[in-house]
């Protein structure tokens, strides 16, 4: 099973831009909000496209870019969930119930911590801060669970109308950051501790 998750492991960037793009290319098609957040979802697919497409054909000759491009990677998504939440805040503000407002406020706030946390856990080695990009992280991934769960009200979404697209730009999005919180943690035995 390890063996399949390291032969996948490269070829995710690739899938999470594919699908990105395939989910918001009709959008490009709208007008106002819905084309904003069309096109900066196109930037962001062709952007994991082409980490993807480098990561696999250069592999090691990446050195220390690899590291750069895992960061820029790793930020990216949860600026375009903070992106992507405040235009449809500021546009459907009035449909949001006190759940939804809630799921919201949550989102927007651990989306752009978690962008800034991971770019510094990634080049500070530093353990406590490493710790609090997990942590942050991982409320992060249960923002997106939410949202997947509760409508802008705050109703749970019913089996029909669950969005199976969405789920899995979310999950491989979430097993990607995953994957690198695991390498930032078998780098702390080298961490200066601040404990």
């Amino acid at each position: 099973m390890k063996k399949v998750q390291e032969i996948i492991k490269p070829f995710l960037a690739i899938i999470l831009g594919a699908i990105i793009l395939l989910y918001y290319f009709n959008w490009l098609t709208l007008e106002g909000a819905g084309l904003a957040i069309g096109i900066i979802a196109l930037i962001l697919a062709v952007y994991y496209i082409a980490t993807g497409i480098l990561s696999v054909l250069l592999g090691e000759k990446l050195k220390g870019a690899r590291k750069v491009l895992d960061a820029i990677s790793m930020a990216l998504f949860p600026i375009f969930i903070f992106v992507y939440f405040l235009i449809v805040i500021v546009n459907a503000g009035s449909g949001y119930g006190p759940t939804g407002w809630v799921i919201a406020i949550l989102t927007l706030s651990a989306s752009i911590a978690a962008s800034g946390a991971l770019i510094v856990a990634s080049f500070v080695n530093v353990k406590v801060i490493k710790r609090i990009a997990k942590l942050i992280a991982m409320v992060f991934i249960l923002t997106l669970l939410l949202n997947i769960l509760f409508d802008i009200q705050g109703n749970p979404i019913v089996l029909g109308n669950f969005d199976v697209v969405l789920f899995v730009i979310y999950f491989v999005y979430s097993y990607m950051l995953l994957s690198s919180l695991s390498s930032l943690e078998s780098k702390e035995g080298n961490t200066v501790s601040e404990e």
